[in-house]
């Protein structure tokens, strides 16, 4: 086990913030394939939020893509299928192919099942505000001039 020499009273402790409900710029940022508490499955995105009050904070989405509900099942797909809209991936084959593409995100705060404190949770995702234009070409695929 590891050693340390650490004194609490040395640091003023992290208080933690609620995110105010709202809509934000972010990214996914990392994805893991973890197991669940009743035998199945599911996927953890770590979504961080882009600019801003919240700069830099991290809210955690859980993906049920393989349970034994199939109502959380498809509610997992549902949400696979709004983050592929958001950021142009039409047929993800893995969660790393949705990382570090500009996105926006709905927040919400929900109170917790377990001990009823308040919680971020992420209620949508939507394609970016900042979309990149395509030149617009004529119909023998020359750049229009305007």
């Amino acid at each position: 086990m590891p050693s340390f020499d650490f004194n609490v009273s040395d640091y003023k402790p992290t208080a933690y913030q609620l995110i105010d409900a709202g809509e934000y710029e972010a990214m996914i940022v990392d994805s893991i394939d973890k197991p669940s508490k009743s035998g199945g499955r599911y996927l953890e995105l770590k979504v961080q939020l882009i600019g801003g009050k919240f700069a830099n904070r991290v809210i955690y989405d859980l993906l049920n893509l393989w349970n034994r509900s199939e109502k959380a099942t498809a509610i997992a797909r549902s949400s696979l299928a709004s983050i592929g809209n958001a950021v142009g991936v039409a047929n993800p084959t893995d969660s790393e192919q949705l990382h570090n593409k500009l996105m926006r995100v709905v927040i919400g705060v929900e109170k917790r099942e377990d001990n009823g404190a308040m919680k971020n949770v992420i209620k949508a995702y939507k394609p970016a505000a900042t979309q990149q234009l395509q030149p617009a070409l004529s119909s023998n695929g020359e750049r229009k001039p305007w």
